[in-house]
């Protein structure tokens, strides 16, 4: 939440109001987190106990404990009176561009295992995911640092450049998730289509994935459900950023 303009004594309700919904909104996003690491706690065991150490787990782990750290983080940035804003702040969002990198780590990973590790798709889509990591460091770069306002005490996000800036790593990370979408979604469907297709089929079956193996159509599904999801949130997120408050 980026900071009021007047004093700390004249916090407007609208902005007040703001405050407690964006807590209310980290605190919901935490306790979804928290239900999804216990869900899967005896697969992420079994991944780390049974499993010989990768890349692609470490940036999964990477992933997960940065992302929870930082959502826990800004859930007691937000709704808590923390004696220190400014250390508490940087603290937490220090871990975001770890949570967002390891998180694209992984769909270049699952684009490289795809393509059988080809050169070209795996310079394309890692010259993407450095183009992530550092958009998702803007975030630690606009932001400067924090504040304490009010009485009691709320910590609010001092901005050093317009909010609009927040919204790069929005941008970065949707058009990524796109591409590593629409990349896996065509050579899937392409390794198991006929040839014989005319290319109208061949775009009704990219979004349908009529004819996959049980295996291959899993993928797609999955990788659709989740591109859903990651676009309409990344979408909501941006233009929150864009549009004044």
């Amino acid at each position: 939440m980026s900071q009021p303009s007047g004093t700390p004594e004249q916090l407007s309700p609208d902005f007040q109001k703001q405050l407690v919904i964006w807590a209310y909104v980290c605190a919901g996003s935490t306790a979804v987190f928290v239900w999804d690491i216990l869900n899967n706690l005896r697969s992420e065991y079994s991944l780390l106990s049974r499993r010989r150490l990768s890349a692609a787990t470490v940036g999964y782990f990477a992933s997960r404990i940065a992302t929870f750290v930082y959502v826990l983080g800004i859930t007691f940035f937000t709704s808590y009176p923390l004696p220190d804003c400014a250390v508490a702040y940087t603290a937490f969002d220090a871990f975001f561009p770890i949570g967002v990198s390891g998180t694209a780590s992984l769909f270049f990973f699952r684009v490289r295992a795809i393509f059988h590790r080809e050169l070209l798709p795996t310079i394309i889509f890692g010259c993407l995911w450095l183009v992530v990591m550092a958009s998702s460091i803007t975030i630690t770069v606009a932001a400067g640092g924090a504040i304490g306002v009010g009485d009691p005490t709320v910590c609010v996000v001092a901005v050093r450049v317009s909010a609009a800036f927040f919204g790069l790593s929005g941008i970065a990370i949707t058009v990524y998730d796109t591409l590593v979408f629409f990349a896996i979604s065509y050579r899937l469907v392409t390794n198991f289509q006929p040839e014989q297709r005319t290319p109208g089929e061949q775009i009704k079956v990219l979004f349908s994935g009529a004819n996959l193996p049980a295996f291959s159509k899993s993928l797609f599904i999955d990788g659709q459900m989740y591109y859903m999801i990651a676009v309409v949130a990344n979408i909501v997120t941006t233009v929150m950023d864009f549009v004044p408050s």
